[in-house]
């Protein structure tokens, strides 16, 4: 799931599009919601997405951090939204 993301991301990266971080964050929020049981056992558990799976978390935080750049140069994002919140399940 995480990979796709990552690939989506780069895709999106491509588009050149000063909104594309939208459609991420959208995509991740549903992904999210899609694997709500897997989240929720998760969370319980209290998996930490940056210690189980450094590469993938630094890799996602960085085409998010990139996209979001994008879109504060554009005026489509608010200055004060940046990359660096936790990474849930």
């Amino acid at each position: 799931m995480l990979e796709g993301l990552i690939a989506e991301a780069e895709a999106l990266a491509a588009t050149g599009d000063p909104e594309a971080v939208l459609a991420l964050l959208t995509r991740m929020v549903a992904a999210g919601a899609e694997n709500e049981a897997v989240k929720s056992a998760l969370a319980a558990a209290e998996f930490d997405l940056r210690t189980a799976a450094p590469d993938v978390a630094a890799g996602l935080t960085r085409h998010v951090a990139d996209l979001l750049d994008r879109a504060h140069a554009a005026g489509t994002v608010r200055d004060d939204v940046t990359a660096e919140e936790p990474l849930s399940p």
